[in-house]
């Protein structure tokens, strides 16, 4: 039996991660500020880095967990999905025998203007803002967009937060004011932020009120008015998750008060696998 045992594989034991290492870049690093000195440093000096917080609070993994390959790819997954980095990079290295996480970013250049000019057989439209994707390094986005038209002109504000109070809510308002009318959505929620997940919740809605222009045989034929409020719930469980594969159930309910043109009380449920 001792000649048995001593012939047996060892079992595997899972490393611990024992720390997290966040190594985060500005948009230009040492390479480019000799071809580029000015710009460079200028980008560098006005952009302000995301958060080491922020790229913590989107990881998978956490300190004194077992280390999974599967967990680490879709880490970087979630950090691509910010649209503040135009680099990520996560993997592992040993410090004194100890198994550390390190993640590696390269921030992007979030300020982004925004100026777009048409005409056509003498109808002319063109809108003008700014978008801000990564507003004081916390990854939140601010965009605040005017547009005009031959028929209305109209504001945008969008605001969306991707960890709103906590670590995995997301948040986005939106409110538009038209020349003739509003419109408000916004949506709140935990959505399904890894394939492991198990659960997700969340609820969204809209009020509006605006024109709604006709048009037959490319002329205006008329104008009616649109009236909206609604709410929806959304909801969402994994009937079977894993690091590769899940079974989820969804289910949503959307109800609207009496007077609002929407559809009231839909009900709806959904099936996904991968």
């Amino acid at each position: 039996m001792a000649g048995l045992a001593s012939r047996l594989p060892a079992q595997t034991v899972t490393p611990i991660i024992d720390t997290i290492v966040v190594v985060n870049h500005n948009v230009f690093d040492e390479n480019d500020l000799t071809p580029l000195p000015y710009v460079a440093r200028i980008a560098n000096a006005l952009h302000i880095k995301t958060h080491t917080s922020v790229i913590r609070r989107t990881l998978l993994l956490n300190q004194g967990d077992p280390y999974d390959s599967a967990r680490a790819v879709e880490s970087e997954r979630a950090l691509r999905s910010l649209n503040v980095f135009r680099q990520v990079r996560v993997d592992t290295v040993r410090l004194h025998d100890r198994l550390a996480l390190r993640v590696q970013t390269e921030d992007g250049w979030s300020t982004k203007p925004q100026l777009n000019y048409s005409s056509s057989a003498g109808s002319v439209t063109w809108q003008a803002g700014m978008e801000e994707e990564n507003v004081l390094g916390t990854a939140t986005s601010l965009t605040a967009l005017y547009t005009k038209t031959p028929d209305r002109s109209w504001g945008q504000f969008l605001y969306l937060n991707p960890h709103f109070i906590a670590r995995r809510p997301k948040l986005v308002l939106v409110y538009q004011p038209l020349s003739d009318g509003d419109h408000w959505a916004w949506s709140l929620g935990v959505p399904f932020y890894q394939t492991a997940a198990r659960r997700q919740a969340s609820t969204n809605g809209e009020a509006s009120t605006y024109q709604v222009l006709v048009f037959k045989d490319d002329s205006l034929f008329g104008i009616t008015e649109r009236h909206a409020l609604r709410f929806a719930l959304n909801g969402g469980i994994a009937l079977r998750a894993t690091s590769s594969s899940y079974v989820r159930l969804w289910a949503a309910r959307t109800l609207a008060p009496a007077g609002a043109r929407t559809p009231r009380n839909l009900r709806r449920t959904a099936l996904s696998t991968m």
